[in-house]
């Protein structure tokens, strides 16, 4: 397929950097953070007031396992931040997300006693988010510890998979009943979810799902496969693996849960991206070397159109704010690269663009004038008279009293350009209006249907936008847009007020 049927461009961009800030920081540079930001939430270092604990002054927050073994969190400690977090005059950081990873030196999964303090601890976490405004928690599966307890062989068992796996699904479910209790409607925004390669987080992430209401929801960030996303195709990949492959992981009481309460949330890696991280900037690579710019342009396009609520950003090495407290960031990706910001808001901002814009494909796409679109008609090719008619001007394309046919334009293109077509129009007559996009082969031969897409228009007389992001399939060197109807009637008419075609 070419496209998918008509979507919105109304996704949420969120930064996992290492520059999240704490709420300290956040209460002295918000208003020079937001300013000019492309982004509309962030993960925040939550803590609450430190406190002596076995002898050693420890605070609150972060890992819900925690640096000292047996440490229970109280909400208490808390307040003070929840009170600053709730002052706090957000614009445009409106889904902020407290920042949780696993870390731990010492855990036993068969030690309950070991289990107490976590899920204590995830409790406190849930309700602070809760109360403070968050959108929920970023939930990090990784393990930055000693101990990496989602993998089997690494954690010293006398039990076997199987026996460990049923512990692991039972703490998962009470993981669960600890957040969803405080915090019912709460977004887990978890960067890798069922794709990490610890085997121990499949049941995990089950028993999480088994104790999950209807109104909460999992962000999966498709972490790995995200960060190597070079092209549009890879993001269609994403999807795919989500809910093909990896859904093989989800168990028979959770696959209503998985399917409607799951969504797919890709990455960009700055760091790779800036091609400061070899490894990971050579999987990129040759599209990378095109330019960032182009390579963004592209490809967050791409990752809109995929995306179901949000997509993130991560870095190590740079930042989109100034003075961050992080040792090792030193510039910001606007120093590094001026022309980003404004990339992504473009990018963000598609449907805002006009259909006058010197940059539509379409000539004459706000219908200023007479010209640009031709009309067919299709008893023009049966050799009979038309009994339908069109006019274009005056910023309107109207069609009247037409069988089959439509105002076509075509474009030279090639195989795996990227664009953004949006149309408006409204439809008072009894027939189907839609745009089609069909293309033709370098012969100047129809390819299938299958490589064309089209997006109808609402048939309740109102004018609508309807907009598409996509890429040229194989074989295609001429695009045909055509603002079209069927079965007209005598009544009524279908006017088309803008055709904006932009290629990324």
């Amino acid at each position: 397929m070419a496209g998918y049927p008509a979507f919105s461009l109304n996704k949420k961009i969120i930064d996992l950097s290492w520059s999240n800030p704490t709420i300290d920081f956040l209460s002295r540079n918000l208003a020079d953070m937001e300013k000019d930001s492309i982004l509309d939430g962030v993960t925040i270092r939550v803590s609450g007031k430190p406190e002596v604990f076995n002898g050693k002054k420890v605070t609150p927050g972060g890992s819900p396992w925690g640096k000292e073994k047996g440490y229970c969190w109280k909400y208490e400690s808390f307040q003070e931040a929840v009170a600053t977090l709730k002052k706090l005059p957000f614009k445009k950081f409106t889904d902020n997300f407290y920042y949780c990873t696993t870390t731990t030196d010492q855990f036993d999964w068969f030690n309950d006693e070991d289990w107490k303090p976590v899920l204590n601890n995830f409790r406190i976490a849930a309700k602070v988010s809760k109360a403070a405004n968050l959108k929920g928690l970023l939930f990090d599966l990784e393990e930055y510890g000693k101990l990496r307890i989602w993998h089997f062989d690494e954690i010293g068992t006398e039990h076997s998979l199987a026996e460990t796996s049923e512990r692991v699904y039972l703490f998962g479910k009470q993981v669960g009943n600890a957040i969803f209790s405080e915090y019912p409607d709460v977004v887990l925004f978890m960067p890798f979810f069922l794709s990490f390669e610890g085997e121990l987080t499949i049941p995990f992430v089950n028993g999480l799902m088994v104790a999950m209401p209807p109104e909460a929801h999992i962000v999966s960030g498709h972490e790995y496969y995200s960060y190597t996303a070079r092209e549009p195709s890879d993001y269609k990949d994403l999807r795919y693996t989500l809910m093909s492959r990896f859904s093989r992981n989800v168990y028979p009481e959770n696959r209503a849960k998985f399917f409607n309460q799951v969504s797919l949330g890709p990455a960009f890696y700055m760091d790779a991206v800036f091609g400061l991280l070899p490894y990971w900037s050579d999987a990129l690579k040759p599209d990378i070397d095109k330019g960032i710019i182009p390579f963004m342009r592209r490809n967050l396009a791409a990752a809109i159109e995929e995306s179901d609520r949000y997509i993130w950003f991560y870095s190590e090495k740079g930042s989109w704010w100034n003075n961050t407290s992080h040792r090792q960031i030193k510039t910001t990706w606007q120093q590094r690269c001026p022309d980003l910001v404004k990339t992504i808001a473009k990018v963000k901002n598609l449907e805002k663009i006009p259909f006058s814009s010197p940059e539509n494909k379409l000539n004459n796409g706000d219908f200023s004038e007479n010209g640009g679109f031709s009309l067919w008609q299709i008893e023009k090719d049966q050799k009979k008279p038309c009994p339908g008619s069109g006019s274009i001007g005056n910023g309107k394309a109207v069609l009247r009293k037409i069988t089959r046919g439509c105002f076509d334009q075509r474009i030279a293109t090639e195989p795996g350009k990227s664009y953004f077509l949006r149309i408006r129009g409204k439809n008072t007559s009894k027939g189907r209006a839609s745009c089609k996009v069909n293309f033709l082969d370098k012969n100047k031969k129809w390819l299938h249907p299958s490589r064309c897409f089209n997006l109808p228009l609402s048939r309740d007389g109102k004018e609508t936008d309807i907009s598409q992001l996509f890429t040229v399939p194989k074989y295609a060197y001429t695009m045909s847009v055509q603002l079209s109807v069927i079965n007209e009637g005598d009544q009524g008419e279908v006017t088309y007020t803008g055709a904006l075609l932009l290629e990324l």
